[in-house]
């Protein structure tokens, strides 16, 4: 129904579009050649952008349209994931071997975490090779859980294949009408439009290398842990006992901070506390030199 009423809008658009300029003509009919030769070029002019504009509505009708028979007669497109997680004996060699496995296949990490008792790898396969990683895995350690999804993209896949082509082809077309543009603004008006595929080009090409290699190379996460209270140094402590040390740990460091600031008092406090000593000797202790001063001034000013 909305191509039915889009269609009846350019029919209309072009109805009036052929009235307007038999007006012109007929109202120049009797001016002098030159005023002629304008309004010809107006004619030639509106059919060049309304061819452009008219070739694309009728491709972008032809690529819906196509775009649910592609999917029948092709194959189907997926984005293949998988998930496992094992429960290893030494986290850096069943990296290597992953890394070996992923390899093999034609892959390679894409991302990688660890500590000191796990990691975490995604890694990419070929979607050719996923079925056949995801079966020869056994040697990693002891299997925990495994799951696997797939996603359908075939519709999503071919559309934007199909629209990709419909707008290379509405380039091509837009670049024949630039070379025969007669008018101005037929030159601007078509530039704009050649402007606009192309932009819609580039933005469909980045989507379509994103959702192609999404397709062509599954993504396996794979997660190892050691077993509990172990890491790759050896058996791991009880948490009780790790406690305590590192309770005797905070305290070792309290006493250790105390000391030191204590032997800070004592080295940048004692001299101070001399120096207090002398001056308070000095002005009013036995010599008393601010006492004496006063008692000075106090009797110089009874006599």
């Amino acid at each position: 129904m909305f191509f039915y009423h889009r269609s009846r809008m350019q029919n209309v658009h072009r109805i009036l579009l052929s009235a307007v300029l038999c007006a012109l003509a007929f109202s120049c009919s009797r001016q002098n050649p030159m005023q002629k030769s304008e309004i010809m070029s107006m004619k030639r002019s509106a059919g060049t952008v309304e061819a452009a504009m008219t070739a694309e509505a009728v491709m972008e009708d032809d690529t819906e349209a196509d775009t649910g028979g592609a999917q029948t007669e092709t194959a189907r497109k997926l984005i293949k994931n998988g998930s496992l997680s094992f429960e290893v004996e030494n986290l850096a060699e069943s990296e290597k071997a992953i890394t070996d496995w992923a390899t093999g296949f034609g892959g390679y990490i894409a991302s990688s975490w660890s500590d000191r008792r796990s990691l975490s790898l995604s890694v990419k396969i070929p979607a050719e090779s996923f079925d056949r990683a995801m079966g020869s895995t056994g040697s990693f350690g002891r299997l925990l859980s495994r799951s696997v999804s797939l996603e359908d993209v075939s519709e999503q896949f071919y559309d934007l294949q199909t629209r990709l082509e419909t707008r290379r082809i509405l380039e091509e077309k837009l670049r024949g009408y630039l070379k025969n543009a007669v008018t101005t603004a037929d030159l601007l008006e078509i530039e704009a439009q050649l402007n606009k595929v192309q932009t819609e080009i580039e933005s469909m090409e980045g989507r379509f290398r994103r959702l192609s290699n999404r397709i062509d190379y599954a993504t396996i996460n794979i997660n190892g842990q050691l077993p509990e209270n172990t890491t790759d140094d050896g058996p791991e402590r009880p948490a009780f006992f790790r406690s305590l040390s590192r309770l005797g740990s905070n305290i070792l460091y309290f006493l250790s901070s105390f000391i030191i600031v204590l032997l800070y008092i004592i080295i940048f406090g004692t001299p101070i506390v001399l120096a207090a000593a002398c001056l308070y000797w000095l002005c009013f202790g036995k010599i008393g030199l601010i006492r004496k001063l006063f008692i000075f001034l106090s009797r110089s000013k009874k006599e």
